[in-house]
C-alpha cells in the first residue's frame, strides 16, 4: 500500500511540476512586432514602429532590425544605436516598448524590415523566448501606381424615377432622351459606376424648365479617364414663345424659378404675347430684364425693350462695388483700336492703345449711378476704373502740338545745316582761288 502511495505521490509531483514549468515558459516569453504602411512612393519615406512586448515585466534588451538596403535608406530611428536598440528598464511593471525607424525608398520592389537578432530579459533576470516579426513593403514609383488604376469610366446604371429612358440603356450609348409633363419641375436621376473605384457626378434631383433640358453624367475613372452620358429631357411647353436673335431661336423662359435677379434688380413682369412673364427691373437705368433659353436648355438674361420687343444679350461686368453693363458706342477714343478680350471669363468687345499695352477700354452704364462713361481695365489686375476720356483728348491735343514742335525745330535745324555746308563750301571755293 505504501509502494502506491509513493508512486501517486511521484506522479503528482511530476505533474505539478510540469504546470509549473509551462506556466514559467510562458511568462519567460516576448513578441517584437514590426508594423508600418504596405506601400510606399519611390522617393518617400515610410515610417516603421518596432514594439518588443510581453505579458511579464521587462528587464532588458538587445536586438537590432534589418532591411533590403537595395529597396531602403534608413533615415532616422528613435533607437538607442540606429539599427540597434539597447535598453533596460528602471522599475517592474513596464511590458513594452516601441521604437519608430523611417526610410527612404530608393526603387522598385518589395522590400523587407525584420528583426535580425534579439536577445531579451525579464526583470527577473530570466532569459525570454522572442518571436520576432518582419514587415513586407511594396515599392512602386507614381508612373506604376498610376499605370495600376481602374481605366473603367463606364455607367452600370441609368434611369430617371418614374420615366422611360429613349434608347433602353446601353453602357456603350452616351445619349439619351426623355419627355416630361408640362408641370414637371423637378425629376430623380439615378445612376451608379460600373467599376467601384471610378465616381459619378451629375446624378440626384435635377431641376428641369418648359423645353429641353440638357443634364450631363461624368464618370471619372480611377485614372482620371472621363466619359459624359446625356440626357435630354424635354418637359412640355404649352404654347412656347419663340423668338429669334441672330438667326439663332430662343425660347422666352415663363417659371421664376428658374431665374435668378441680377444685383441691383427687383422681381416684376412683362406681357409678352398676351402672357404674364417673369422679369428683373433695375429703376436707375430702366432696364428690364428677361429670360431666355437656348436649344440646348442654357438660359441667359436679356434686356427686353418693351416699346421695340427686342432683345439685347445682358453683359454685366462685377468689380466688388461696382456693376458695369456694356454697351455700344460710336465715340472711340482717337488713338484706340477696337478688339475683343475675356473679362471675368465673358468675352467683350473693347479699345486697346497698341498690343503690348495691359490696359483696355470699355463703354458702359454704371448700375448703381445710371451714370455712362469710359472704363479702364486692368488685364494683369483684374480691376477697372473710371476713365477720363477728356484728359485722353487733352494729352492727345498736346503730343500733337508736341510733335509739330519738333516737327518744326527738326526742319529749321535741318535747314540750318545746309545752309552752313553752303557757306563752308563757298569759303573752300575762295580760299583755293587765292
Amino acid at each position: 500500500m505504501k509502494k502506491y502511495i509513493k508512486v501517486l505521490s511521484l506522479l503528482i509531483t511530476i505533474f505539478l511540476s510540469a504546470l509549473l514549468f509551462n506556466a514559467n515558459i510562458k511568462a519567460a516569453s516576448a513578441t517584437i512586432s514590426v508594423k508600418g504602411n504596405n506601400s510606399v512612393v519611390v522617393g518617400n519615406t515610410i515610417k516603421i514602429t518596432v514594439t518588443l512586448s510581453s505579458a511579464s515585466s521587462l528587464g532588458s534588451w538587445d536586438f537590432s532590425i534589418g532591411y533590403d538596403t537595395s529597396l531602403l535608406r534608413l533615415t532616422s530611428s528613435t533607437a538607442e544605436s540606429g539599427q540597434r536598440s539597447v535598453g533596460y528598464v528602471t522599475g517592474s511593471g513596464q511590458t513594452s516598448k516601441s521604437y519608430t525607424f523611417t526610410f527612404k525608398a530608393l526603387g522598385s520592389g518589395t522590400a523587407n524590415v525584420y528583426i535580425n537578432s534579439a536577445e531579451v530579459y525579464g526583470f527577473d533576470e530570466s532569459l525570454m523566448s522572442v518571436t520576432k516579426g518582419s514587415k513586407s513593403i511594396r515599392i512602386r514609383t507614381q508612373a506604376e501606381i498610376e499605370a495600376s488604376y481602374s481605366k473603367n469610366n463606364y455607367l452600370k446604371s441609368l434611369a430617371i424615377d418614374g420615366y422611360e429612358l429613349s434608347p433602353t440603356f446601353d453602357k456603350e450609348t452616351l445619349e439619351y432622351s426623355v419627355d416630361l409633363d408640362s408641370t414637371v419641375e423637378k425629376i430623380q436621376v439615378s445612376a451608379s459606376a460600373e467599376d467601384s473605384t471610378a465616381s459619378v457626378i451629375g446624378d440626384g434631383e435635377i431641376s428641369v424648365i418648359e423645353g429641353s433640358n440638357s443634364i450631363q453624367l461624368v464618370v471619372t475613372a480611377q485614372n482620371g479617364n472621363t466619359r459624359t452620358y446625356t440626357i435630354n429631357a424635354n418637359v412640355k411647353e404649352i404654347n412656347p414663345i419663340n423668338v429669334k436673335i441672330d438667326n439663332k431661336t430662343y425660347t422666352v423662359v415663363k417659371r421664376k424659378n428658374a431665374l435668378t435677379a441680377p444685383d441691383n434688380f427687383e422681381e416684376t413682369t412683362v406681357v409678352i404675347n398676351n402672357e404674364e412673364i417673369p422679369a428683373f427691373y433695375n429703376e436707375i437705368t430702366d432696364y428690364t430684364i428677361v429670360g431666355l433659353k437656348d436649344t440646348t436648355g442654357n438660359i441667359g438674361l436679356y434686356l427686353y425693350d418693351l416699346d421695340s420687343g427686342k432683345y439685347t444679350l445682358y453683359k454685366e461686368l462685377n468689380f466688388n462695388s461696382n456693376k458695369i453693363f456694356l454697351l455700344d458706342t460710336d465715340k472711340i477714343p482717337s488713338g484706340l483700336e477696337k478688339t475683343t478680350i475675356k473679362i471675368n471669363e465673358k468675352e467683350v468687345e473693347a479699345y486697346k492703345f497698341d498690343d503690348n499695352n495691359i490696359y483696355y477700354i470699355v463703354y458702359g452704364i454704371n448700375l448703381n449711378t445710371g451714370n455712362k462713361d469710359f472704363y479702364m481695365y486692368d488685364s494683369e489686375e483684374h480691376t477697372i476704373q473710371r476713365y477720363n476720356i477728356s484728359m485722353l483728348d487733352k494729352l492727345t491735343k498736346e503730343k500733337d502740338r508736341y510733335l509739330s514742335i519738333v516737327l518744326v525745330l527738326s526742319c529749321v535745324c535741318f535747314l540750318s545745316m545746309l545752309f552752313l555746308l553752303i557757306e563752308v563750301n563757298k569759303y573752300n571755293k575762295i580760299k583755293n582761288e587765292k
